[in-house]
């Protein structure tokens, strides 16, 4: 799919009585009356021309290209050759030294589902990825990224929902996504619903069990990879107490987020 953006020299601004953007390469600056405002949040987050209705947004939208100031944003399946550049992007901007899956491991899982793993293309340079794979019975999404410069601009969304288009495919009931405190706002904001998700060795897992039994936690799901125990417990809402007490009670490998998002095709 392909959408235009702003380039990446151009900068925008809300002035007193106008909109200043500016062609920072050039040196260009350009007003644009107010009322636009809105139509230029639009184009800075992604848009496709045939999307735009309105007769004077699409001549400021021509008016746009003329003065070359925006470029393609392409979404795009990560071809092999490419990974090595988006797994750069992964470390950079969401593994930081602590990746919790190899090189090897993501670079094979590409090779056996290439519609799940998308990247987001800027004039030719990877600015965002996505990427997954099948469980036993649902689609993991196991990492997303956007470059720290494009963030705030629904490009980690616009990500998501190219995502879910290809997860539709493999005939699985639901997308699932563990995620750390800080990511709540972004899933709860796609449609994904909250569960507690805590790691404990296979040898503590009747201890865990036990414990969570004791006090009234339901678990829903019970998995297992690699002699480690994984444990889901419902939660109705985003609860950061609740996460601290599990974290607490079970001293786990690790503890976070679970968030599900039915397939429509399925529910």
């Amino acid at each position: 799919m392909i959408k235009y953006t702003f380039s990446k020299h151009v900068k925008f601004r809300k002035e007193r009585d106008y909109m200043s953007i500016c062609n920072c390469k050039l040196l260009q600056d350009f007003k644009v009356e107010l009322k636009f405002e809105k139509f230029i949040d639009k184009v800075n987050k992604g848009i496709r021309s045939k999307e735009i209705k309105d007769e004077k947004e699409h001549l400021l939208f021509k008016d746009f290209q003329t003065m070359n100031l925006l470029s393609k944003l392409v979404l795009k399946q990560i071809a092999p050759a490419d990974f090595k550049e988006a797994d750069s992007l992964m470390e950079q901007h969401l593994y930081l030294g602590n990746r919790p899956r190899d090189y090897e491991f993501l670079l094979k899982k590409l090779k056996q589902n290439p519609s799940l793993f998308i990247g987001l293309y800027l004039e030719n340079e990877i600015i965002g990825a996505i990427q997954g794979f099948p469980r036993d019975n649902y689609i993991l999404l196991s990492e997303i990224a956007v470059d720290i410069r494009f963030r705030n601009r629904k490009f980690g969304s616009l990500l998501m929902k190219e995502f879910e288009t290809n997860a539709i495919k493999y005939e699985y009931p639901c997308i699932k996504a563990g995620a750390e405190e800080k990511a709540i706002g972004f899933y709860s904001a796609n449609g994904y619903l909250p569960s507690l998700f805590a790691q404990v060795k296979e040898k503590y897992e009747r201890k865990a069990l036990e414990a969570l039994e004791k006090y009234s936690y339901k678990i829903t799901a019970v998995t297992y990879v690699n002699k480690i125990t994984g444990i889901e417990i419902a939660s109705k809402d985003c609860n950061l107490l609740k996460l601290k007490e599990i974290r607490k009670l079970l001293s786990p490998l690790s503890a976070q987020f679970l968030f599900t998002k039915r397939l429509k095709q399925f529910c």
